[in-house]
């Protein structure tokens, strides 16, 4: 049998070199037909090596327009917030100013001597001395104020303008209050925090003031209406804060009222901007307080950030070039560029140093191939090479000799298949007879064996029927034993949970006495804060009683002790505010103790909860380890129960085993004697193909004999 296999596969092993014979042919038709279209192993380097280039540079321009867009959101956020910090800062200084002029607009010195009611000319020059002397402190004490002017129905004006016409003797007289009623028509109840403008026209026209030297003024009537009080605020604060602003030349930063007075950092050559312009007064009206937008102004791009200086109709803003933010994208993008341009240059180079190593490399093994191609053997392939192409060389010097050693063996077994063909032509006709007789026996026992079959296949599915009941039982054990193991593992988890609970139940009791105690001191400290303002509240009458007692000795020195009696004024009303003062810390320390109390009682209350809270711990933890026993005690009686179906499902298994055993065997000589049965009509018909077999096999012998010739080996 295994000479007639044997055979067989040399047949089909002589149509499949046949076959790949007629595909080596026909693959080398296409290679010479495609060689117009082949592209150059150096052009596919210079190719793999700028695709990777032409990615990162895509890469490159993406990251870039992102890094663009991010560097330009954060420069615009990065100036609103300088603008909006710049704003707070102005807008606090004008509130300052506000609450000054508020300060004086209600002073009782400036209003008695602008209301006339002092005859004495000594008393009322002390008195206008004091209220110049006032001023002249406020301004030094405010860096943001650049001068202070008070005028009033009786009385001269007073003013800290140095230098200017209003140190002369007639510029402030009592004429002045008129003049400027006439001349403004405001309406001061509209405007409670004093009036605000870029310019003062009046007191600038007759005292001759240097506009420069201020960046706008606000007028506040005194609280009787029998004067104004006038303040300046400094030019330099704002262009100084401006200049701050301005980070480039190229920027303008600028502050605009709502008359139109505009001021500008130092460099910029902006001019006056109107306030019909429409990104200023879209700025003016609108409803949020700071705000940007894309601009065009003098065919230039700009972004446009405003900041208003709260209700006074003055603002902020900054218009920074386009061309400002976009800088340093456009210098990133002109380096990208140059690098990716000079990446492909080099690229191109080393490829094409590459692509010219490796063509000559294969240039000179394409000639042997050629040659052995072509059935030359003798070919062989000198290189002094070191790399993956003379390793190449050398496996196909190794190739050609082991192919010359294939030709030389298979000369031989041609002529030992000639000769073993004819043995085997004889052979066949014996085993023909012989098989014959072989199948004709195999029949008869092929039927006893199926009969036995049947009836042990009979028998194993009563036996299977059994076995399942069995496997049931034993399978509802299991489950039991997995539902009692699993509340076992609960069981636990859960007892461990209410002992940690317990825990933090005693931590909850502990924290709660020490909040108690916490609160208890909390309050034994508010009433020494009390002992503290019956002090001041004592040190307070002493100090009115103190300050009435120098009101009278300065009555009875007379004009001398005047100025004695103005301070004594002001530290009696000190002393009423300290008192009023003391009154209301003892009101806040009174409602601190109540709400004490409260604390302290509803503490007791959660302390109270606790204790009720450990009890009930307590007892959830024994009922936990009595459950506890009793599935410990169930789990036990279960396990005795699986171990003794346990048994059963042994005897079970080695019953089913036998029975199996047997009905295999039955079935295995049924198949095996089957089997033999279509072997031997198997072997009849290979045998009958085998005559033809040898005719063929002589033939392809005597072709292989011709192929082998054509090959040159010595």
């Amino acid at each position: 049998m295994k000479l007639i296999r044997g055979l067989v596969d040399e047949k089909n092993d002589d149509q499949k070199k046949v076959m790949k014979k007629s595909s080596i042919k026909i693959g080398k038709k296409r290679l010479a037909g495609s060689k117009k279209n082949v592209v150059s192993i150096r052009m596919k380097i210079i190719l793999g090596f700028m695709v990777p280039i032409v990615l990162i540079f895509f890469l490159g321009m993406i990251s870039l327009t992102i890094t663009a867009k991010s560097i330009r959101d954060n420069y615009k956020k990065t100036s609103a917030l300088a603008i909006e910090s710049t704003g707070q800062y102005i807008e606090l200084g004008m509130k300052n100013t506000s609450n000054l002029l508020m300060q004086l607009a209600f002073d009782t010195n400036v209003l008695d001597y602008y209301r006339g009611n002092i005859s004495n000319e000594t008393e009322k020059k002390n008195l206008r001395t004091g209220i110049l002397t006032n001023i002249n402190s406020s301004i030094i004490l405010d860096d943001f104020i650049n001068s202070l002017t008070i005028i009033g129905i009786h009385g001269e004006g007073v003013s800290t303008l140095d230098g200017s016409k209003l140190t002369a003797a007639d510029a402030l007289k009592t004429n002045t209050y008129a003049d400027y009623q006439k001349q403004n028509e405001i309406k001061w109840k509209d405007y409670p925090q004093g009036y605000w403008s870029g310019y003062n026209s009046y007191l600038d026209a007759i005292a001759d003031k240097n506009t420069q030297l201020y960046a706008c003024s606000v007028t506040r009537q005194l609280s009787d209406g029998t004067g104004y009080v006038f303040a300046d605020v400094k030019a330099q604060v704002i262009v100084d804060k401006l200049e701050s602003l301005n980070t480039d030349d190229r920027m303008y930063t600028g502050f605009i009222t709502k008359d139109g007075r505009n001021l500008w950092a130092t460099g910029n050559n902006m001019e006056k901007v109107s306030l019909e312009e429409p990104f200023v007064n879209n700025a003016f009206g609108a409803s949020e307080s700071l705000g940007m937008e894309e601009i065009t102004y003098d065919n230039q791009k700009f972004i446009y950030i405003y900041r208003k200086i709260g209700s006074e109709g003055m603002l902020l803003f900054q218009m920074i070039p386009e061309s400002v933010i976009t800088e340093q994208a456009n210098m990133i993008k002109k380096v990208t560029i140059g690098i990716v341009i000079g990446a492909i240059m080099i690229s191109c180079l080393i490829s094409w140093l590459i692509g010219r190593n490796i063509t000559g490399a294969i240039k000179l093994i394409i000639r042997p191939i050629s040659m052995t191609a072509k059935g030359d053997l003798t070919v062989s392939i000198d290189t002094t090479r070191t790399d993956e192409f003379g390793q190449l060389n050398q496996a196909l010097d190794i190739m050609v000799a082991n192919v010359k050693k294939l030709v030389n063996k298979a000369a031989h077994l041609g002529n030992n298949v000639i000769t073993s063909v004819k043995v085997v032509e004889d052979s066949s006709d014996s085993v023909l007879d012989s098989s014959k007789y072989i199948s004709s026996s195999i029949n008869e026992i092929q039927q006893g064996m199926s009969q036995q079959a049947i009836d042990s296949e009979n028998c194993l599915n009563k036996m299977g029927s059994l076995a399942d009941q069995i496997a049931n039982v034993y399978g509802n054990t299991e489950k039991i034993d997995k539902f009692v193991n699993n509340a076992v593992a609960v069981i636990s988890d859960g007892k461990v949970i209410v002992e940690d609970l317990n825990d933090k139940t005693n931590q909850s009791y502990q924290i709660t006495n020490d909040v108690i105690s916490e609160i208890i001191n909390l309050a034994d400290k508010s009433k020494s804060i009390e002992k503290i303002v019956d002090t001041m509240d004592k040190i307070s009458k002493q100090t009115k009683l103190l300050s009435l007692n120098a009101s009278i000795e300065a009555a009875r020195v007379g004009e001398a002790g005047k100025s004695f009696a103005v301070v004594a004024s002001e530290i009696r009303s000190l002393s009423e505010q300290s008192s009023l003062a003391a009154r209301d810390i003892y009101q806040v320390i009174s409602d601190i103790s109540a709400h004490t109390q409260r604390t302290v009682a509803t503490a007791r209350q959660a302390e109270q909860i606790v204790s009720v809270q450990k009890v009930s711990l307590s007892t959830t933890i024994h009922m936990f380890e009595t459950i506890n026993e009793q599935v410990s005690d169930l789990l036990h009686q279960v396990k005795e129960i699986s171990i003794e179906v346990q048994k059963i499902e042994t005897a079970k298994n080695e019953t089913l085993q036998s029975i199996e055993s047997i009905s295999a065997v039955a079935q295995q000589t049924a198949a095996a004697s089957q089997e033999v049965n279509s072997t031997t009509e198997t072997q009849i018909t290979l045998v009958e193909d085998l005559r033809g077999a040898v005719t063929e096999l002589m033939d392809r012998a005597n072709m292989l004999d011709e192929q082998i010739k054509m090959f040159k080996i010595v």
